[in-house]
């Protein structure tokens, strides 16, 4: 005979599909604005940071998922083997991303220990990228220290907006009040 679930174990499952799917909203919107500068690291970062690791599995598939449908389905991008080759490079590089920053992530408290996470995964996402071009004859224009510097500017921004979302999806009790990482 099986034992009853504990009341709290549903309470944390609603916390926890509550956070994903701000998550996962907060990207589709980032898809709709941003089309190809999408913020995947943004996403990867948070969802390494506030998240079991399946959940953040999720989250970036599923906003990498929607910016595809999108992309795709809304924006015209070219139905071409190299269109769907790319596609497929960006959420490669979006689970790099979340690895990085899985990676670097702290479980104490750290001041400013959001940082590296999010500096190792914008390196991860951003060599699967150029590793990628390489094979797929990339416009080197795409790596240049300009268009770094503007990918890096958009996902930082994005970042902090979710960390903000973040902050008052706590404060609000929307999510688990033991996510894997804490901010100092």
């Amino acid at each position: 005979m099986s034992q009853p679930v504990p009341a709290a174990a549903p309470a944390w499952s609603a916390l926890r599909a509550s956070w994903l799917s701000v998550v996962v909203f907060a990207g589709v919107g980032g898809s709709f604005l941003l089309a190809c500068s999408m913020p995947f690291v943004a996403v990867a970062s948070i969802a390494a940071l506030t998240m079991h690791w399946i959940d953040g599995i999720a989250a970036v598939l599923l906003v990498w998922l929607a910016n595809q449908a999108i992309g795709f389905g809304l924006s015209y991008y070219p139905w071409t083997l190299d269109g769907l080759v790319w596609g497929t490079v960006t959420g490669l590089a979006a689970l790099a991303a979340l690895g990085a920053a899985a990676a670097f992530a702290s479980p104490r408290p750290v001041r400013l220990g959001f940082s590296l996470p999010f500096v190792a995964a914008f390196a991860g996402y951003q060599l699967v990228l150029y590793e990628a071009g390489t094979w797929l004859n990339a416009d080197p224009a795409a790596f240049s220290l300009a268009a770094l510097r503007q990918a890096f500017v958009v996902n930082l921004i994005a970042f902090a907006a979710l960390l903000i979302l973040h902050a008052i999806a706590r404060a609000l009790g929307r999510t688990n009040p033991q996510t894997p990482y804490r901010f100092a």
